[in-house]
Order: C-alpha cells, then structure tokens, then sequence
C-alpha cells in the first residue's frame, strides 16, 4: 500500500512540476515543431515527395536535411515550397565541407528561406 501511495504522490508531484515548467518555459518554445529529415531518412530515401506530405500531414513544416538523398537541392526546394514547407538548416559531411565546400554553398543558398 505504501508503495502504490508513493508512486500516486510522485506522479502528482511530476505532473505539477511539468505545468510549472511548461508555464515557465513556454515563450522559449516554438509554435510549431520542427523535424530533421534524418528521422525518416529510409522513406526520404525511398520517395522524398510521399515523405514530405506525410511529415505536413503530422504538423511538421519545418525541417532540417542531413542530406539531399540523391536529389538536387533546387528539387528540394520546389518541392518544399509546392507544400508549403521551409528548410532552416542543412548538415553536410566534413569530407563535403573541406573538398566540396562551393557545392555545399550552392545547396545552401538554393535552400535558404531568405531566397
């Protein structure tokens, strides 16, 4: 009895705690959550178009690309933009950045929401 009267007070107590939390640092969080395309990157892999309309399906219109899946960065981009979805970041290898780095630089300007 004594252990099921603990484990009600801890989750009462957690349960107050994360409204606490939640009132105190909900301005640092943002309206809407974002994604990297790491996450599905077997389906992005697979069918980037099918994966886009699933990820906007769940909410998410912001991503960040891990990488460009054997696409160019200016079809990522059309293809965001027909869904209405943006790009804020873009990872790429160390390799990429030391032997590729204009490459690199045009994939992130094709991609960049300032456009």
């Amino acid at each position: 009895m004594k252990n099921i009267i603990l484990l009600f007070v801890t989750i009462s107590f957690l349960s107050t705690t994360n409204g606490v939390a939640q009132k105190r640092f909900s301005k640092l969080l943002k309206d809407h959550p974002a994604m990297v395309s790491y996450t599905f990157r077997t389906e992005f892999a697979k069918d980037m178009a099918k994966t886009l309309d699933n990820t906007k399906a769940l909410g998410i219109t912001n991503i960040e690309f891990s990488n460009l899946f054997g696409k160019k960065a200016s079809e990522i981009r059309s293809m965001l933009d027909t869904r209405g979805m943006i790009c804020t970041s873009y990872g790429t290898s160390y390799d990429a950045l030391l032997n590729k780095m204009d490459t690199v630089i045009q994939d992130v300007h094709v991609k960049d929401l300032k456009k």
